[in-house]
Formats: C-alpha cells, sequence, structure tokens
C-alpha cells in the first residue's frame, strides 16, 4: 500500500508563514510630505502678532518663549 509523502511540521509552519506574511501591508509617510501641526500656543501666538499687524502696530521685538511683544502704534500725522 502505497501512502502520500507526510509533509514535516516546520514546512507546513514556514509555508504558512510565507503565505501570511505576503498579504501584510506597511505604509510609510512619504518623505517631505509629513509637516508636524504646530501646537496650540504657537496658532495663538500667530494669531496675536497678525492681529497686532492688521492694527497697524510696527512691531520692535518679540520673544515668543516670554509671551511677550512690543511695537508702537502708528501714528497719523
Amino acid at each position: 500500500m502505497n501512502q502520500p509523502p507526510r509533509f514535516s511540521s516546520a514546512l507546513l509552519l514556514s509555508f504558512g508563514l510565507v503565505l501570511g506574511l505576503g498579504g501584510c501591508t506597511y505604509y510609510q509617510t512619504a518623505p517631505g510630505v509629513y509637516a508636524p501641526m504646530p501646537n496650540a500656543f504657537e496658532r495663538s501666538w500667530s494669531a496675536a502678532v497678525g492681529a497686532l499687524e492688521d492694527e497697524g502696530v510696527r512691531i520692535l521685538t518679540l520673544d515668543s518663549n516670554a509671551g511677550k511683544a512690543s511695537g508702537a502704534a502708528a501714528t497719523s500725522a
């Protein structure tokens, strides 16, 4: 009586791993596309500086670390 050859468990396991890993997809961010979003303070700081400029204030110094901005109001002559 001829019996079909038996596959070893190691061969079946490796074959299963190869097939299983072939279906996995790894998504990577494209280089140069990702730009981190500014945090809440940076957005608020930029809005405050923009508001000063919109009102005609000539900005003299900006210190975002200390949260201070100084400028001179535009005068009408």
